[in-house]
């Protein structure tokens, strides 16, 4: 589905590559950084993507929707953002940020655009609810949509329109390419400190995943 069909929706950054006098750096903290994608942020709009807020948002290849998530930590769009870039490949990352970095970079290796754009849902609701305490009775309140409903009622959506996207692969029951599972599984066998021959190995395979 192409990101023009979803309503009030704003583009908010896209990825592109680490510049190479940056490529396997080494952190603070002494680790090699396996990052070769990084997110870069252009949006100029009144909202402030690092302030908390209930946020569904959209990661595009060329305009078609590939994955839906949701954020509404106190980071803000800024760790959703962060966690597919730089995020995506220091510490201990999941496998599907790392899987997904692999597969960003592999797609920009092949000129393609990949976008990161959301949808801020400030609707509030009004409810009536037992007080705190026994002389209060009956008490309004005002709260947020739930993150989790709001981003189910809309994968639920594109469920009953078309199907969920690319990479939304758990609803799906599938998983990422078999390469990308094998590289993320020689990172988490990396002794704690990620230097010296074996992460150097690693990166190189990472750096030349694209040509799988």
């Amino acid at each position: 589905m192409n990101i023009s069909e979803i309503n009030k929706v704003k583009e908010i950054g896209h990825f592109e590559f680490v510049s190479e006098n940056n490529l396997g750096k080494i952190t603070p903290k002494g680790n090699k950084h396996f990052a070769v994608v990084k997110y870069k942020n252009t949006y100029s709009g009144n909202r402030k993507v690092s302030e908390r807020s209930m946020v569904i948002y959209f990661i595009c290849v060329d305009n078609i929707i590939q994955k839906i998530g949701y954020t509404n930590a106190k980071s803000g769009l800024s760790g959703a953002t962060g966690q597919y870039g730089l995020g995506a490949m220091v510490g201990d990352p999941g496998q599907n940020r790392f899987c997904l970095h692999l597969e960003i970079y592999k797609l920009l290796k092949d000129n393609k655009k990949v976008n990161f754009y959301a949808r801020w849902f400030d609707e509030t609701i009004e409810a009536e609810v037992d007080g705190v305490f026994r002389k209060d009775g009956k008490e309004k309140i005002i709260t947020l949509l739930n993150a989790v409903d709001t981003e189910n009622f809309i994968k639920n959506k594109f469920e009953s329109m078309s199907k969920m996207p690319k990479w939304n692969l758990q609803e799906k029951n599938e998983s990422y390419e078999r390469k990308a599972k094998l590289l993320h599984g020689e990172y988490v066998l990396l002794p704690k400190i990620k230097i010296g021959p074996k992460a150097d190995a690693l990166f190189e395979k990472i750096k030349n995943y694209h040509k799988s």
